[in-house]
């Protein structure tokens, strides 16, 4: 009866730790973070393209763009475009 009782709690036990390891490692997808890229695109403008514009008058700078949907979960990043003189940063 004892070797039972023992058995099952470990049973429940490694369960358990199974569990929150499973939890550990997929913890930044219980919560994923999306961001507008539209909106991303425009915080682009204001902290990059207006500070390029200001900084060199004759380059003509355009507006950022970015994907509709940037997907920032996790360590994840994303590549928006600011058009500079043909080019792109």
């Amino acid at each position: 009866m004892n070797d039972r009782a023992v058995l099952i709690a470990a049973a429940v036990l490694a369960g358990v730790l199974v569990s929150v390891g499973a939890l550990w490692t997929l913890r930044d997808y219980a919560r994923p973070v999306f961001v507008n890229g539209h909106a991303m695109a425009h915080h682009a403008d204001i902290m990059v393209a207006d500070m390029i514009a200001a900084r060199f008058p004759d380059v003509r700078v355009g507006h950022a763009r970015c994907p509709p949907l940037v997907n920032l979960t996790g360590e994840r990043s994303a590549r928006c475009v600011v058009p500079i003189e043909g080019e792109e940063l």
